[in-house]
C-alpha cells in the first residue's frame, strides 16, 4: 500500500511512470517468482522437528527480540536499500509488488491455483481501460478473455469496482458470483480463527517460557545488528 502511495505523488510530482521495457519487466518478475519458489521450497524441505527445536533455542529468541531494531535502529545497507525501494516507487507503478514482495508472489502462486477468480464478459466490456488504470499491479485486465489468469492478479478487486459496467468484472467461483466485501470478510474471519486456535494449542510462538525471554531480553540489548 506505502508502494501504491508513493507510485501516486510520484505521477502527480512528475506527470507519470518509467515505462519498463518488456523484456525487463518479465526478468524481474521472473526473479521475484524464483527466489519466492526457493524460500518456500527450503520451508517445506526443512523437517518440521528441526523447524520446532530451531524456534525453541535462545538464538531464536534473541533474534525475534533483535528483529525489531530493523525498523527501529536503520543502519547503512537497510537505509540504502529502503532509499532504493523508495525511488523505485516513486518512478516505477508498485515497483515493491511488481518486482520485490515475496508475499505478492507466494499470492500470485496460489492464485493460479485457486477456484476464485475474477471472470470477465467479453461482450459486455467497452474497451475503457479503467480496469487496467485500477490494477495496482499493472495486469493488462482490458485485455484478458473470460477471466484474468495473471499471476500478478492478487484478487483486490480494484477493477471491478472501477468497471463503470456492472456484471462485465466479477469474482467468482465457477458459475457463481461472490461479493467482494463478504470474500474479504471471510477470509479475515478464516486467518482470525486459525490464530486463535493456534494460540489455544500452544502452536503459536516460540514456546519459550516467560522467564527465558526475560533472560534473553537482557542478552539481547547488548547484541548489535550488522546492518
Amino acid at each position: 500500500m506505502v508502494s501504491e502511495y508513493l507510485g501516486d505523488f510520484g505521477k502527480t510530482v512528475f506527470g507519470g511512470h518509467l515505462k519498463v521495457p518488456k523484456a525487463l519487466d518479465r526478468t524481474l518478475i521472473g526473479l521475484k517468482y524464483a527466489g519466492t519458489f526457493v524460500l518456500v521450497f527450503l520451508i517445506c524441505a526443512t523437517p518440521v522437528e528441526a523447524t520446532h527445536a530451531f524456534v525453541s533455542t535462545p538464538f531464536y529468541a534473541v533474534a525475534d527480540m533483535k528483529l525489531f531494531d530493523v525498523y527501529t535502529t536503520f543502519g547503512v545497507a537497510i537505509t540504502v536499500g529502503l532509499g532504493l525501494v523508495v525511488v523505485m516507487s516513486l518512478f516505477v507503478k508498485s515497483a515493491w509488488c511488481r518486482y520485490l514482495c515475496p508475499y505478492g508472489a507466494l499470492q500470485g502462486m496460489f492464485g493460479l491455483l485457486s477456484p476464485v477468480t475474477i471472470a470477465k464478459d467479453d461482450d459486455g466490456c467497452t474497451g475503457c481501460a479503467r480496469c487496467n488504470k485500477a490494477c495496482p499491479n499493472g495486469v493488462d485486465v482490458a485485455h484478458a478473455s473470460g477471466a484474468v489468469t495473471s499471476g500478478e492478479c492478487m484478487g483486490c478487486t480494484s477493477c471491478v469496482t472501477a468497471c463503470p459496467k456492472p456484471g462485465t468484472l466479477e469474482l467468482r467461483v465457477p458459475r457463481t458470483r461472490i461479493d467482494p466485501t463478504a470474500f474479504g470478510l471471510a477470509f479475515i474471519a478464516v486467518f482470525t480463527l486459525a490464530v486463535v486456535v493456534a494460540a489455544v494449542t500452544g502452536h503459536l510462538g516460540a514456546g519459550l517460557p516467560p522467564e527465558a525471554y526475560r533472560q534473553m531480553l537482557h542478552i539481547a540489548a547488548d547484541v548489535r545488528l550488522p546492518l
